[in-house]
């Protein structure tokens, strides 16, 4: 495994812990990781035992960008300014 692929690994096992506290507040879940891999990124296990698969994505988009456009007057555009 590359250096890259394995800093892209690293930064995934990060965004997978936020994404454990966040389904774990909107669920009241904890999923168990069982494994990594590379599609899906991670096998995990719900309390029940039922496997799943998450693959973490990022947007393409500046999410920063578009809600200052939706603010701004119809036409207007944030890089206008």
């Amino acid at each position: 495994m590359s250096d890259q692929q394995m800093g892209k690994k690293m930064v995934e096992a990060e965004d997978l812990q936020h994404f454990f506290e966040a389904y774990e507040e909107v669920t009241g879940q904890r999923l168990i990781l069982l494994e990594g891999s590379e599609r899906p990124d991670f096998i995990c296990a719900r309390p029940s035992g039922q496997k799943i698969g998450i693959e973490l994505t990022r947007p393409h988009h500046n999410h920063e960008r578009i809600v200052w456009d939706r603010i701004l007057a119809p036409g207007r555009k944030m890089r206008d300014f």
